[in-house]
């Protein structure tokens, strides 16, 4: 029942003197003291991992085996909530056992022991368990000692415990469309039901089937025809590697998986590309390869990345003119915008992207705005030109039409009424 301050509190009870015959109280050492809070720990590891105690085993180097994961657990801090993905629940299931684990109870427990898949604890397995924490989520005790005779058969501390579950996930879903299955658990505020809730509902056999077969289709209809500016083989095989990570995540929830073969032949197919033929073939006479699909991404890799080498592609726009502008077949050929100045410096009258400009010398830049002086706005003034010839061409049109609207409507006037032109006088239109 004691914890550090009281052990502390405890030895120096015994330290005073007691009557005037003792003087001086019991010595205690310190090396005594912290092996005594290193005992008191060693009974409450035992008790939260459902061991019965037996004075034999409290020996120094048994207690002092667990004095690093004491450590661990007075520094620890509750890790950061996940976000829940909608499209992946066996990765947010996961995630969400992963985030209770980081997150420690009353009595220092992971709180992921509130929700495995057992209430009743069974022997450990052979070896032992890997870590201390997979100890204590394994065996914490969730039925309290002869709960079958008992109104309430859970312990406190689950109930505690189970309490800052709801209070955790409630925090994370309540945003969100699954709030729906935490929501029930709300009056009572059990944790482990509202995260089963989540898990059965999501994780179900039919939402299985439906998940599994959504991944498939997207393994089927994902495709690689190039490398271009928004899509590259990269990103084609990270939505290949999304999908194998849900379906094997599906196993332990009734799905087979997906094997190393098909996960290869669906790398395959989505590669429309000719110029990677060779490569596919190469694949497809190996047996090893057409079992590894790692290898065959990086065999794909090197070759995408051999050929940007020896064929870049390079944009209009990353070229840089090295001859002069007037060469060039134009109406502006005129105008020279190629200059050297003075120097070693050459300067070029042309566009210059901003981080092109920021690395030209301060000599240069003024290079290139002499010039730009000089040749002045003469195809400003032809572009303008041309502009307001086009203009006066249209305008005259427009007059034409116009005059001729208006010399069509006075001839009808002069005419006399029954031979002006018009609809109204229509033979056609007259009644017999």
């Amino acid at each position: 029942m004691l914890d550090d301050k009281e052990v502390e509190s405890l030895c120096k009870v015994v330290r005073k003197p007691v009557g005037t015959s003792n003087t001086t109280g019991t010595v205690v050492s310190l090396r005594a003291e912290a092996n005594l809070k290193m005992a008191v720990y060693y009974l409450k590891y035992l008790e939260r991992t459902s061991r019965p105690t037996d004075a034999n085993n409290i020996t120094l180097n048994t207690v002092r085996s667990l004095r690093t994961y004491k450590q661990w657990e007075m520094e620890n801090k509750d890790v950061t909530a996940p976000t829940i993905s909608m499209k992946d629940w066996p990765k947010t299931i996961q995630s969400l056992v992963e985030y209770l684990k980081g997150c420690l109870g009353v009595t220092k427990l992971p709180l992921s022991y509130v929700i495995r898949d057992e209430a009743n604890v069974f022997p450990a397995p052979l070896g032992g368990y890997t870590t201390r924490q997979q100890g204590l989520i394994a065996r914490a005790p969730i039925l309290a000692v002869g709960s079958a005779r008992l109104i309430n058969p859970l312990t406190q501390t689950y109930l505690d415990d189970s309490s800052k579950v709801w209070e955790l996930l409630s925090a994370i879903t309540r945003d969100l469309e699954c709030w729906s299955y935490v929501m029930p658990a709300q009056k009572t505020r059990e944790g482990r039901s509202a995260f089963f809730n989540l898990k059965l509902h999501y994780l179900g056999v039919n939402n299985v089937d439906n998940m599994a077969s959504t991944a498939e289709r997207k393994l089927q209809t994902n495709s690689y025809t190039g490398e271009t500016r928004k899509w590259n083989f990269e990103k084609y095989v990270r939505v290949h590697v999304d999908q194998h990570a849900i379906l094997n995540g599906l196993r332990e929830h009734g799905y087979s998986g997906i094997d190393k073969r098909t996960m290869v032949r669906y790398l395959n197919a989505g590669i429309k590309t000719t110029s990677l033929d060779h490569v596919k073939t190469r694949i497809l006479s190996d047996a090893s390869l057409r079992e590894n699909f790692s290898a065959c991404v990086n065999i794909f890799q090197d070759f995408i990345t051999q050929k940007e080498v020896e064929s870049p592609n390079v944009t209009i726009a990353a070229i840089h003119d090295t001859q002069p502008r007037n060469e060039h077949k134009g109406k502006y050929k005129k105008y020279n915008n190629s200059h050297k100045t003075g120097g070693n410096e050459e300067a070029t009258d042309r566009y210059y992207k901003y981080q092109e400009w920021k690395t030209l010398s301060p000599d240069k830049r003024k290079a290139v705005m002499a010039l730009r002086k000089k040749r002045g706005n003469a195809h400003k003034k032809a572009r303008q030109d041309k502009q307001e010839e086009e203009y006066q061409k249209i305008a005259a049109i427009v007059v034409a039409s116009l005059s001729a609207g208006a010399s069509r409507s006075t001839e009808n006037e002069t005419l006399p009424e029954e031979e002006v032109v018009d609809n109204r006088n229509n033979k056609a239109l007259r009644r017999k």
